[in-house]
Parts: structure tokens; sequence; C-alpha cells
């Protein structure tokens, strides 16, 4: 290997990526503290795992899976037709008529029209004895109005509907807690973890309630679930985000500026395969493929990497980015020349960044080419004259 990693000049849209990135970053510091805590748990170091799960709750309220926040990061940066896109995805198991009915009551209740919210829920409840949803929603609101008992039945009831319902098993444990019956609140509790073991509310409660029962002398010993950390996003999910980023491709430009200590590998994996998805659709599209090209690199596929920068020069053989990150692609699996030949195909092509006559005077050096390493660094240097590397480059070949 030789010369210095090439900074592809950035993107002229103004998208607020800055604000998709942190996103990102948040979403996988929750994802650390959770597995933190759930680690904690399974020891039995109740007291930490309740900190460690109220932090990664604290950082994602919703406990929301990548994709859905970062659909939801661009829909906050005033794409709001996109965001109506996705409204109903999240639930996509229920029903649209009960969604409506809920969506009703829930308006109604935020406006303070308690009253008509409950009777709402009760209506739907009478007409849809079986749907778990339904009782859950009216437990909660009842739970909120102080009427505990039928509260705690419309949860068992939901439970009995739904043994997986896992906002309902959470509700039911909260409400056997409150009764003081803390054996009860454990079961169902790390019942709700195992049906959403991505979900840090659920676990912080569990975590709480463990505490609770250690603290009253209760001897008490947890078996977590640990999140999947492959099912980052539903098919849905991947499908908006993918049409997302046709119409903005620039907005992973944020993201890729990511410290690898800050994500892991699966967002890059998602946008790889959303880029995919959208290739797929927009197959002569050059900038989706320089992205994806670059999504690539990341996750260390050079050779993959390599082929769609190629293919994004086939359609457009005047893209000087595409260019520009061959070149650096070409440099990290030591094609040295062909480097050197797209770099010089930039320049021709009108490419004036410092960092690229910079590389390409390394090439030349390297290659024995004193007199052009030469004009390659001071041109560098011209563009940007406080280029360290560069101005110790030159005067190397002068020592």
């Amino acid at each position: 290997m030789r010369g210095n990693a090439l900074t592809i000049p950035p993107p002229t849209g103004q998208l607020r990526r800055g604000d998709a990135a942190d996103l990102v970053r948040r979403y996988y510091q929750s994802q650390r503290r959770l597995r933190k805590g759930l680690c904690l748990l399974n020891a039995g170091v109740f007291e930490a795992a309740v900190l460690e799960l109220a932090d990664a709750s604290r950082i994602n309220p919703s406990s929301a899976d990548l994709s859905t926040q970062l659909v939801s990061a661009l829909a906050g940066a005033g794409r709001f037709a996109d965001a109506s896109e996705i409204a109903a995805d999240y639930s996509t198991r229920r029903p649209t008529d009960i969604e409506g009915i809920i969506r009703l009551a829930l308006t109604q209740w935020k406006a303070n029209a308690t009253t008509d919210a409950v009777s709402t829920l009760r209506s739907a409840v009478a007409d849809n004895i079986d749907n778990a949803e339904l009782h859950f929603q009216l437990g909660t609101m009842l739970m909120a109005l102080d009427q505990d008992d039928e509260a705690h039945l419309r949860f068992v009831q939901a439970v009995a509907i739904d043994k997986q319902h896992a906002d309902a098993l959470n509700a039911l444990g909260l409400s056997f807690a409150a009764r003081g019956d803390i054996n009860e609140a454990l079961r169902h509790l790390q019942r709700a973890q195992r049906c959403r073991p991505h979900d840090a509310n659920i676990a912080m409660m569990l975590a709480r309630a463990a505490k609770a029962a250690r603290d009253a002398g209760i001897d008490v010993t947890l078996s977590v679930d640990m999140p999947d950390s492959e099912q980052i996003a539903t098919a849905g999910a991947i499908e908006h985000l993918g049409k997302l980023i046709e119409r903005d491709p620039d907005f992973i430009d944020a993201c890729l500026g990511l410290d690898p200590a800050e994500v892991d590998d699966t967002a890059f994996e998602l946008f790889a395969k959303t880029l995919h998805h959208a290739i797929e659709r927009n197959p002569h599209r050059a900038a989706l493929r320089v992205q994806r090209s670059r999504v690539l690199e990341r996750l260390g596929r050079c050779d993959e990497a390599i082929a769609e920068a190629e293919h994004a020069l086939s359609i457009d053989p005047r893209y000087v980015n595409a260019l520009i990150l061959l070149a650096e692609l070409y440099r990290q699996t030591d094609r040295f020349a062909d480097a050197r030949h797209r770099l010089e195909e930039a320049v021709l092509k009108g490419a004036e960044y410092a960092d690229l006559y910079y590389l390409l005077g390394n090439l030349y050096r390297d290659d024995g080419e004193l007199r052009r390493a030469r004009w390659a660094y001071e041109k560098a240097l011209r563009i940007n004259g406080g280029f360290v590397a560069a101005k110790e480059a030159l005067a190397a070949l002068a020592a």
C-alpha cells in the first residue's frame, strides 16, 4: 500500500445529513447500552442494569429499528411527503379499520376528550371482541384514569388473545407490580422482553422489578434474550428507505463519515441492501452506484466496490467523483498504475482538489517521476497552502 487515503469532494446537496448521521450514532449508542444492560440483567446486577437500560431508553425512546429511525430522520428534515408514505408500515400486522379506530381514540384522548376516547374503544371492543390491541389500548386509557381493576382485566384479556403481545405483557407485568405481586410481575415482564428483546423500555421495567424484588429479599434469577442484530429492518422499511435514497442518495455521505467505533456494520449492510434495490429500479443512475461503491468500501468489500464504481463510469464517463473513488479503490488493492490513470483522467476533466494532486504526486514519486511529483505537490499547495502532508512530501523531494 502506498500514499494516503483520498477524500472525495463533498456533494452539493443541502439535506440536513448531520441530523441523520447523529440519529444513526445515537441508535448504536442505545444498542450498546441495551446489550450491556441485558448482560447485567443476566448476571443479576440489577441496579447497574437499570442505569444502562434507562440510558438506552432515553437515547432511543421508541426502540424503533434503524431503518425506521433513518426514514423518520429524513422526514424530520422537512420531507413530509416521505413521512406520510411510511406511516402505516410500523403496524402492518393490524387491520386497517382497527388502526383507524385506535387512531381516532388516541386523537380524542390527546384533545382531552377522554370520555369519547374510552367510548370509542369500548364500542370497538364490542364489535371486535377477539382483538388484543383494542383491549390493550382500552386498558392503557383506563389505567391512566385510575380505573386499575378493569384495566388489569383488559390486559389479561389482551394476553389471553395474543400471548406474544409485548405491550400487553409489559402493561400486565406493571399492573401486577402495582398490586404487590412481584413474582407475577417478573414473569410477565420477562415474557414481554422475550417477545421484544430490542425494546429498552421493557428491559428497563424488568430490571426495576428485579431490583425491587431483590431489595424485598426475593431471590431473583433472570435469563433474558439478546436482540438479533441481523433483524434491523423490515422489508417494507427497506423499500421506503430505498426510495428515499433514490431521491437524494447524497444523504448517506454523513453516515459514511461516522467513526467505525460509533456504529457497526449493520447500518452499512442496510445501506448496501437498500441501494441494491434502488439500482435495480434505476439501473442507469450512476450516482446510486457510486454511493453503493462507497458503502461497500466501508464494509471492506473492495472488489464489489470497484465493480460498482466502474459501472458508474460506464454510464457516465465524465463522472469525476467516480473517477476519484475508483482511483482510491485501485490504490487500496495495489493497482497503482490504474489508480494513476484514473486520477490523470479526473485532472483532464477539470477536477481541482488538493488531496487529488497530493495522491497523484505520491504515485509519480513512487514511480520515480520526481519532476511530475514536484508539479503535483506544488499544485496541491496552490489549492491549499496549509496542506501539511504536501509540504512535507515536497520538502522530502528536495532533500
